[in-house]
Parts: C-alpha cells; structure tokens; sequence
C-alpha cells in the first residue's frame, strides 16, 4: 500500500514538472498577489506537495488547512482536508476550507483557480519552482508572505551552503555521458532548462539532451542508442515500471549503468533537494 501510494506521488511530481514547462513555453507568468497581505495567515491552503513540505519547514504547519492528495512530507500533511491535485485543484475544496492565503506553483491549473479564488477575496500567492535557484527564491516568498523571513532566508542559507560540497563526491558522474529520463510511453528526458538538466550539470555530468530545442524532448530508442549514454537516470522506475532491464536490453545499450530515481527531491527541485541530491551522490561516490 505505502509503495503505491509512494508511486503515484512520484508520478505527481513528474507530471507537475511537465505542467510547469508548458505553462513556461506558453510564456505563462502569474500575478502578484491579488491582495496584500495585512497579517501573518491563520489559514493556508496549499496546491503544490513541494510547497506545503516547505511550510511545514517554516514552521506553518498548524496554519496549514488543506494539501493536494498527493502531499505526504511531512507525514502530518497527509492526514489534512484534500482539494484536489496539482492539475486538478477543486475551488470549491478550497473555499470551503476558509482560506486566508492559497500557494501554488505556477502553472495554468492553479493559475485558473488563484484567479477565481482572488476575484473572491482570497489572498494568493504563485511561486515559481523549476529550478534550485526559482525554489530558494519561492521560500523567501514564502517566507515573507507568512510572516517567516528569518526561517525562509536560514533555511536558503543553509541549503546554497551544502551544495558545493555535493558535486565532488560524486566522482562516477563527472565527465560522464548521462541522460535523466522522466518516462518511457513516449520516452522523455530532461533537456536544457529542465531541472533534471540542472542536477547533470551540477554533478558534472555531460547531459546527452543538452543540444535538444526542448526542455522535455522525446526520443526514440534509436536516438537514444545513438546518444550512446553511459549512465541513465531513470525516474520513470518511480512510476512501477516492470520493466527493470528495459534499457539494458536496448541494442547497443548493453553496457550502460541504470539507476532508478524515486526521491521526491530530484524528481522536482523544492525543500527536499538537498536531501535527494546527497542521495545521489552517495551513489556515484568511488
């Protein structure tokens, strides 16, 4: 049960990363908040798993009244009111709950529904997250928002401090030819501007997708045999596949070095970054 349910946020991690690349490809740039925010919020409702983890963070917790279903860090989250998910909040969820303040990641889903929620009274606040450096930028939001800048700029401190220190250890990544692949029916990958980009780049590594038009390119498994990784990230193992030696058994990929990526922290930059990173690392440490 608890790998289901542990699946199925992973699959909502990944299509929220998807969402957030077509809302920025079709030039989608939230507002300000519809109404300034007078005083700390009592009553917080939160349309994205990384945002109600860095409430949480910031020591909101017991402002939080109501996450999406797939909204599990921490633990205490899952047993809040649900207003839907990420592509599909439920305004009438929301309002019902008695908000003074609703945070989501841009994106048109939540755009729509921050819009009707505004034009009611509700303050709203859409944060950018598609990167390390758009998600410290979002906690201080955040954190000025509610009344937490100490927490936010401590929390961002700390976070842009430990990540020097993570590329060196990862020394069976470096100079490597990589891809970080996010699903296989159709086969997608992380391209420039991509999060999954970012953590390559980070480590070193030689993203084969760097040349691609698109952040979320689709490859054949021809153009993927002809990319000739050496190493595969596969986040599409966070969805259950049962296919384990999928890629292995590719002609002309025999050789290649797969590793599932199933923490929530690399699967979508946000509070647990860190924490997926080091992951990561460990793992390509020699």
């Amino acid at each position: 049960m608890l790998g289901t349910v542990y699946r199925r946020g992973a699959l909502a991690l990944v299509a929220s990363l998807l969402l957030v690349a077509v809302g920025c490809d079709r030039g989608f740039d939230a507002a300000a908040p519809a109404a300034p925010f007078a005083r700390t919020p009592a009553r917080i409702v939160s349309l994205a798993p990384s945002l109600t983890s860095m409430l949480f963070r910031l020591g909101l917790g017991p402002q939080v009244v109501g996450v999406t279903r797939f909204c599990d860090d921490p633990p205490a989250a899952t047993a809040l009111p649900k207003i839907g998910g990420f592509a599909d909040p439920n305004l009438e969820a929301i309002l019902a709950l008695k908000p003074d303040l609703v945070v989501a990641v841009e994106s048109p889903p939540s755009a729509q529904v921050l819009a009707r929620a505004a034009a009611l009274g509700v303050a709203t606040l859409a944060v950018r997250q598609d990167s390390l450096e758009t998600t410290f930028e979002a906690a201080i939001r955040l954190g000025e928002a509610t009344g937490k800048v100490a927490f936010a700029a401590a929390f961002v401190a700390e976070a842009k401090a430990a990540l020097p220190g993570l590329a060196p250890m990862a020394n069976g990544l470096r100079g490597r030819r990589a891809v970080f692949v996010y699903g296989r029916a159709p086969l997608v990958v992380a391209g420039p501007g991509s999060y999954g980009d970012e953590v390559l780049a980070l480590f070193g590594a030689i993203n084969v997708a760097r040349g691609a038009l698109h952040p979320w390119p689709k490859y054949t498994a021809e153009e993927l045999v002809r990319a000739a990784p050496e190493i595969i990230l596969d986040a599409s193992a966070a969805m259950g596949s049962a296919e384990p030696d999928f890629f292995t058994r590719l002609p002309g990929l025999g050789g290649v070095r797969v590793e599932g990526v199933t923490h929530p922290g690399l699967l979508q930059p946000g509070p647990r970054s860190v924490e997926g990173l080091r992951d990561l690392a460990a793992r390509f440490a020699r």
